[in-house]
């Protein structure tokens, strides 16, 4: 047991026991550490195999007594650990260097993490498309809507023939919408009113029309509409786009005399508390509609709204815009003429119930010949500035003379 656990130790300088020791002195080469081991005898002969641990034995002998070889048994120590590590993962450098031409021949290892991404990107597209997720398109048209594009006939042909019954359920919405674009069903009406007038020519021109405007339809590889085709979508489009406009206007007209009479309604009990003359009666039932249009349009919600019946892009409206346009004026409508009238005369107190007091503020005396008028204190001040004068005591008459109020009464300044 001790011959298969033995390792290179270092050597002794005493002599066997068995020989006696020398009286003779020793030289200054026999007396040091020698680096070479004595040769073997059969008591202490070298271990010859190359167990890791023996290794490391012998190595450490050398760290400890070989003087100036001290750092290259380190030295030795770092190479074996190494070629050790490398073992665990090539364990011949043949297999090491066919993986570094393989891995360099990719285009190194920025570019495998590139394949691994780009791996899982398609990974994940196969997952949504055999799940049917509409996400999946966005992934799609990120790096490939052109081609898509191109792809779209034989795509939609291949389907149908797999699976025709639900291709035509997901097409036939799309292709109503699309005819309903193109004009179809007002041609068709168009038709049908000429032949129900006894216009039998005016209905067969229509018919030509329409069929002429489907060859062009179905002209594979064509690169020009034919000039029947084009003419009848420009004669379309006109006829739409005219249509689309009345409409818009209509809607808007009818909300404007709407406008006017419920502004009437609301500001008639003004006029008749503070005896505002006709002229003056005009100008405020402007400013009423106008304030109406102004927060009416900055109203987010209203633009919204609006969006969803008048739609630009289909050249549609709805048929309840001009209800819906109405009912935003009788929304605003008493809020306007409150602020209006309190803009104008909110400086005025009250009169207490009772037996009716009529009041004229622009005719009202206030000392000789002295009269407040507002429009002129507007015209000068702007209409704020009038109103902050105004409930001061400050104005002007109808000549733009200065005026300062003396409790009741105005006097020239």
């Amino acid at each position: 047991m001790a011959d298969e656990t033995a390792v290179l130790d270092a050597p002794v300088e005493s002599t066997p026991a068995s020989t006696p020791a020398s009286t003779e002195p020793t030289t200054q080469a026999e007396s040091s550490t020698e680096l070479v081991p004595k040769p073997s005898t059969p008591a202490d002969k070298l271990d010859k195999r190359t167990n890791p641990d023996a290794l490391r034995k012998t190595l450490k002998w050398l760290r400890e007594n070989g003087g100036e070889h001290s750092e290259r048994a380190q030295d030795i120590e770092r190479a074996l650990g190494e070629n050790k590590s490398f073992k665990t993962v090539w364990p011949t450098v043949r297999e090491a260097r066919e993986a570094k031409a393989a891995v360099e021949a990719v285009g190194g290892a920025a570019k495998i993490a590139e394949l691994q991404t780009y791996a899982t990107s398609m990974r994940e597209v196969d997952e949504m498309l055999e799940a049917g997720d509409p996400r999946v398109l966005d992934k799609i048209f990120e790096t490939g809507e052109k081609g898509i594009v191109k792809l779209l006939p034989g795509l939609i042909e291949r389907l149908g023939k797999s699976n025709p019954a639900e291709v035509a359920a997901a097409v036939k919405p799309h292709v109503t919408g699309f005819l309903d674009s193109e004009g179809l069903p007002d041609a068709i009406d168009d038709m049908v009113r000429a032949f129900n007038a006894n216009k039998p020519d005016e209905a067969k021109a229509v018919l030509a029309k329409i069929i002429a405007w489907y060859k062009g339809l179905g002209a594979k590889g064509a690169t020009e509409k034919p000039a029947e085709q084009q003419a009848w979508e420009r004669e379309r489009d006109e006829t739409r786009q005219n249509t689309f406009k009345d409409g818009v206007a209509n809607a808007f007209n009818a909300s404007m005399t709407h406008a006017e009479t419920v502004i009437d309604r609301e500001l008639a009990p003004e006029l008749k508390k503070y005896g505002i003359p006709p002229e003056t009666a005009e100008l405020i039932r402007g400013d009423v509609w106008r304030r109406i249009e102004r927060e009416r349009n900055a109203d987010p919600l209203f633009k919204s709204a609006l969006a969803t019946k008048i739609n630009e892009n289909s050249r549609k409206i709805d048929p309840t815009t001009a209800d819906f346009l109405k009912a935003q004026v009788d929304q605003r409508v008493k809020e306007a003429v409150r602020k209006e009238i309190g803009l104008r005369y909110g400086f005025i107190k009250k009169p207490a119930a009772g037996p009716e007091v009529k009041t004229n503020v622009t005719a009202a005396p206030a000392g000789p010949q002295n009269m407040l008028d507002s429009e002129m204190t507007m015209k000068k001040l702007g209409r704020a500035g009038a109103q902050d004068a105004i409930l001061s005591g400050k104005g002007f008459n109808s000549a733009g003379k200065p005026l300062i109020k003396v409790g009741r009464i105005w006097k020239l300044a």
